[in-house]
C-alpha cells in the first residue's frame, strides 16, 4: 500500500499552528487547505469544486498548495502558494484538509499525509477509494456538490470537539495502517518469501 512518513506529518496544537500562520503570513480566522501538486485533471477539476465552496465560505480561507499555480495568487479568499518547499508546514498550518477529488485511480497521498497530520478532513466518497479510511470515523463525506462540500467544511470548522475526534482518529489510523516503516517491513518480508521461492 501507499503511505506517509509519519513522523514528519505530525498533529500541531494550536501554538504551534499560530506560530506557522503568522511565520508564513497567513491571515487569521478559519484555514482549509487543498494540496494541488500538478495541473492534471483530477486536480484542475478539485480546484473548481475548490473555489465553487469557497464562494458560499467568504469568512473562511482557502489555502491551495503546489504546482497547479506557477506563483503565488489571491482570489478573494482563495490563496495560492505555487510550490512550496516544506509541504509539511502548510499541512500543520491548516484547520482542516478538503479533498474534493472525484475521479483518477490509485491513492491519494495527500490524503493519507492530511491524516497522519491529524488533521480532520472534509472529502467525497471517491476522494477515499483505494484507502482504509471510513466515512464519519476517520473523516466527512460530502455529496457533490458546493453546498454539500461547505457545510461539511463549515460543521468541522465550527465543532471543535468533532474535528477534534476526526483528526484524533485519522491520525491513529494513519499511523496504524500506512507507516512508511510498517510498510516497508512487510514488503520487506514479502520480497525475501519470493526470492526464498525462487529456484536457483
Amino acid at each position: 500500500p501507499n503511505g506517509s512518513d509519519v513522523r514528519r506529518f505530525l498533529p500541531a496544537d494550536e501554538a504551534t499552528r499560530g506560530a506557522l500562520r503568522r511565520r508564513r503570513v497567513l491571515p487569521a480566522g478559519p484555514l482549509v487547505l487543498f494540496p494541488a501538486p500538478h495541473r492534471q485533471p483530477p486536480i484542475l477539476v478539485g480546484l473548481d469544486w475548490v473555489r465553487r465552496a469557497a464562494a458560499l465560505l467568504p469568512d473562511v480561507t482557502f489555502l491551495v498548495t503546489g504546482a497547479v499555480h506557477e506563483r503565488p495568487a489571491v482570489e478573494r479568499n482563495v490563496l495560492f502558494t505555487g510550490f512550496v518547499a516544506d509541504y509539511a508546514s502548510h499541512l500543520r498550518s491548516a484547520d482542516c484538509m478538503v479533498c474534493p477529488i472525484d475521479r483518477g485511480g490509485g491513492t491519494k497521498v495527500k490524503l493519507i499525509e492530511a491524516a497522519a497530520a491529524g488533521l480532520p478532513i472534509v472529502a467525497f466518497r471517491e476522494s477515499v477509494q483505494g484507502t482504509t479510511f471510513r466515512a464519519d470515523d476517520h473523516l466527512s463525506i460530502a455529496d457533490k456538490t458546493p453546498d454539500a462540500l461547505a457545510a461539511g467544511l463549515r460543521k468541522l470548522l465550527h465543532d471543535p470537539d468533532t474535528a477534534r475526534r476526526l483528526g484524533a482518529a485519522a491520525r491513529a489510523h494513519a499511523v496504524n495502517h500506512y507507516d512508511w516503516d510498517a510498510i516497508a517491513g512487510v514488503l520487506e518480508t514479502e520480497l525475501q518469501r519470493v526470492i526464498g521461492d525462487t529456484p536457483s
